[in-house]
């Protein structure tokens, strides 16, 4: 069973503590975020919020079941990644101990959140998260038999049984979600296509499906 911590346990892994020759503890300065990343670990493969970073640790956000002897990895929308292990969980929050500090939060928040609009040819992307299930595609009032393989806020990816011209309108139906998502195609290559949502999925939804094995690895 995970602790349920005290403020100063909560505050602890935000800060963890360093002791000085005088065994005086002091405690880092955390940031308060809204980051999305992609959780990873022995019972965790799902989107999360960084609600809190410092040096040494994180807040977390999310509805995975986890262990308090889990390790876990959090991929950011940059590429970047860091890992460390869970001090506590209070409801859908969790306390994460890095493995290794932040040399300086503020450059990490800054290249983390990084947009790619100066030019430099990266293009960062929201978490992506592979499923296995059959969708159906609609292009107008025709229905395409299509198989999901991955999904992420931003849009999908697909096979069908025929290729679509990037910028054709369609809408995507997936198993547990009660209404079609509108999106157009991005690329199309080989019966493979991506599909870019015209509105986000939102965080909950996404979580939510993702955690449901039965819809996640649907067979068809």
């Amino acid at each position: 069973m995970i602790p349920v911590p005290d403020r100063s346990t909560i505050a602890q892994v935000l800060a963890f503590p360093r002791v000085s020759p005088g065994r005086t503890i002091w405690l880092e300065r955390h940031r308060t975020v809204l980051l999305i990343g992609h959780l990873t670990g022995p019972h965790a493969d799902g989107p999360c919020r960084i609600r809190k970073v410092s040096r040494y640790g994180m807040m977390l956000e999310c509805a995975m079941a986890l262990s308090s002897s889990d390790w876990l990895r959090v991929d950011l929308r940059n590429g970047q990644s860091v890992s460390g292990r869970i001090r506590w969980r209070v409801r859908q929050r969790v306390g994460l101990a890095l493995n290794y500090p932040l040399d300086d939060v503020e450059q990490w928040l800054a290249t983390v959140t990084h947009d790619g609009r100066d030019g430099d040819g990266f293009r960062p992307r929201a978490p992506r998260f592979g499923c296995s299930c059959p969708a159906d595609l609609f292009v107008g009032d025709q229905r395409i038999d299509a198989a999901l393989h991955n999904v992420s806020q931003g849009g999908a990816g697909l096979s069908t049984t025929i290729d679509l011209p990037p910028g054709t309108a369609v809408r995507l139906s997936l198993p547990g979600l009660s209404a079609p998502l509108a999106a157009h195609i991005c690329w199309c290559r080989d019966h493979d296509l991506g599909v870019a949502f015209n509105t986000p999925l939102g965080f909950d939804t996404l979580a939510a499906w993702l955690d449901d094995p039965a819809l996640r690895y649907a067979r068809a």
